[in-house]
């Protein structure tokens, strides 16, 4: 897993234990973009198989996405499912609720594509990270991160591309919003 990043294991088993839909990320080319689709899990066998990654990360296999649930599709269709929370890694957080990946931008192009509404400049600070009300999903982007990683000013760099959070959950418990 990528150094200074929360392990989401212990979460995902709790949610799976309680019948929680459980969606991972799922990485694909599309023509020469790289892209994000979020797939579920089937059960918790099916989380402790996938195989990882470069970064020790748990990964789905291309030939097993046929067969899951995708909240996106294979032809932009972002209604196939529903999400309620998605849970954000990063690098760096900020009390603006802003954070800082590792620059690859698959999530920020993944809200794009699933929470951003028909019609709206992304450039435009009032729509970005936008109240729930106006988005196609009303997921709510939650931040994992260490008290270590969170800046007490409102300074990780930002691009127009990046949303914002709704909060941030702290290794010591507390919530930010």
């Amino acid at each position: 897993m990528p150094s200074g990043e929360i392990s989401t294991t212990t979460l995902v088993a709790d949610a799976l234990s309680k019948g929680k839909r459980v969606f991972v990320p799922y990485l694909y080319r599309e023509g020469s973009t790289s892209l994000m689709d979020m797939v579920r899990l089937a059960s918790q066998e099916d989380y402790e198989g996938l195989e990882r990654d470069k970064w020790g990360i748990p990964s789905v296999s291309a030939a097993s996405v046929r067969q899951r649930e995708r909240c996106i599709g294979e032809n932009g269709d972002s209604d196939l499912a529903d999400l309620d929370i998605i849970v954000v890694p990063g690098v760096a957080f900020d009390i603006g609720m802003r954070r800082l990946g590792h620059g690859k931008g698959y999530y920020d192009r993944f809200f794009s594509r699933y929470l951003a509404p028909q019609n709206v400049d992304m450039n435009n600070d009032s729509t970005h990270g936008s109240p729930l009300s106006s988005r196609k999903s009303t997921a709510w982007l939650v931040g994992l991160a260490l008290n270590e990683q969170v800046l007490n000013h409102d300074n990780v760099p930002v691009t127009a591309t990046d949303w914002r959070l709704n909060a941030i959950v702290t290794g010591d418990g507390r919530i930010l919003r």
